[in-house]
């Protein structure tokens, strides 16, 4: 009897010993891919906020032209050009997000971006002909700023020069840029005591000499 005690007991101490917890899963490779997304446990609301609003990050655009989707791999809402600035909220395989948690979400390839400011370039100045004094040092963008090619930058010098030719009432050029809502055409803004306006002008009236 006491034999048959100690073989159940022994029985009952070998099962135990082979008990096994469920293993913890790994992290995925979707997990891993994501870094930000989503509230943290145990996170309140307003933590939440406080650590979107703190971002993962300062990120500059290191090539000339770089776009913005409405998801990764979404439509282009956006173009953002070399050395423009962003905070990244998250990220997401190949892609940044550039838009605080709550807004209309802009995508960007991390392909397109640094951690590091990348360098100024060397100031174009254009023919010498175009040049005046009276056309501010940062008026005119340099080739590549803002998606203007070089063509671009030489037609807006020139449309400078010849509005300051014309007006005498322009007593400088302050800023000087493509118009983004008409086709084919270019504005300088005129800065006129205390006022400023807006010339525009178009690649042929440029070239023609017909800017006033």
């Amino acid at each position: 009897m006491n034999r048959l005690i100690l073989i159940a007991a022994t029985a009952v101490l070998v099962s135990c010993g082979n008990s096994q917890s469920d293993p913890v899963p790994e992290k995925t490779s979707v997990d891993a891919a994501v870094s930000g997304a989503g509230p943290k446990f145990g996170e309140t609301p307003s933590e939440r906020r406080t650590r979107e609003a703190a971002g993962l990050g300062d990120y500059w655009v290191k090539t000339d032209v770089a776009t913005e989707h409405s998801s990764p791999d979404g439509p282009v809402v956006n173009r953002v050009y070399y050395r423009q600035k962003f905070t990244v909220y998250e990220k997401r395989g190949g892609w940044y997000r550039t838009v605080e948690d709550g807004f209309v979400p802009r995508w960007t390839r991390a392909s397109e971006l640094t951690d590091s400011q990348p360098p100024e370039r060397p100031k174009y100045d254009g023919p010498s002909e175009y040049q005046d004094s009276r056309i501010a040092a940062d008026a005119i963008p340099n080739p590549g700023e803002y998606g203007l090619t070089r063509t671009d930058v030489d037609i807006l010098r020139k449309g400078a020069k010849l509005v300051l030719q014309s007006r005498p009432d322009c007593l400088e050029i302050t800023t000087a840029d493509k118009s983004v809502s008409k086709p084919n055409t270019y504005y300088v803004t005129c800065r006129m005591g205390g006022t400023v306006q807006n010339v525009f002008f178009t690649r042929a009236e440029a070239l023609a000499g017909n800017v006033q």
